[in-house]
């Protein structure tokens, strides 16, 4: 099972530091839905982390295919530079589960 890092070039960079493989791409760049498809058909891989910058910036192709499949997991991690407030994890437990943390 291979696991890929899916996201821009410094956090593909410092995963492949510690071997795992990567493809870039940066939020503002064309070609996503063509890459995360080429991802998410190969049977090899099995976990995909992806930066919190794409995640939100295509949650309209991504969630609908969490909710569709169980393999490869999706594992979001926060971008190097975030671009979001210091309380946007807090925001979104409150959102989804009513509590804060």
């Amino acid at each position: 099972m291979k696991i890929i890092m899916f996201g821009d070039e410094d956090s593909v960079n410092l995963f492949h530091l510690v071997g795992i493989e990567g493809i870039i791409h940066e939020k503002d760049e064309p070609g996503f839905e063509e890459k995360f498809e080429s991802i998410t058909s190969d049977p090899e891989v099995g976990i995909i982390i992806i930066s919190e910058g794409l995640l939100v910036k295509y949650r309209n192709i991504i969630f609908p295919f969490k909710m569709q499949r169980r393999l490869p997991i999706i594992v979001e991690i926060p971008s190097i530079i975030s671009e979001f407030r210091e309380n946007y994890s807090q925001e979104l437990a409150r959102k989804y589960i009513g509590i804060d943390i």
